[in-house]
């Protein structure tokens, strides 16, 4: 008996197409571009600082592409991660100091608002209440 070829499948290679040619094409004019902002004492940086300055929200929406999704926080002594150390004291400092104030204090300058209805009628019509008709 024959063996059974595998079928290639119809078309160009994966990789060989017109688009690889255009990529490979557009990185390399990129880099040199680049290059060029660097000799004339405009490095990225400072390119994507002045844009940044000029469109942070669009700036950083275009520049989201390009940078992992996934960021790891848990490194010690990163500014996000002592910027959460921070916040979460306060809120632990003022937690506490809820807990030991008294009721009575934190509702001296509070009103009381009556929202009973006048009459029955009223609260018939109110949305979400079912009609006593």
């Amino acid at each position: 008996m024959s063996q059974l070829k595998p079928k290639r499948r119809p078309g160009r290679p994966v990789g060989t197409g017109g688009a690889a040619h255009i990529t490979a094409r557009l990185r390399k004019e990129i880099y040199s571009a680049l290059d060029i902002c660097k000799k004339n004492g405009q490095p990225l940086d400072m390119l994507l600082s002045k844009q940044i300055q000029l469109d942070a929200a669009g700036t950083l929406s275009k520049l989201s592409k390009f940078v992992p999704q996934e960021v790891n926080i848990s490194g010690e002594g990163s500014e996000f991660s002592l910027a959460l150390g921070e916040v979460a004291a306060r809120i632990a400092e003022q937690n506490a100091i809820l807990r030991h104030a008294p009721l009575q204090e934190a509702s001296e300058d509070a009103q009381l608002i009556d929202i009973t209805p006048e009459n029955s009628e009223e609260s018939a019509d109110l949305p979400g209440k079912p009609s006593k008709k």
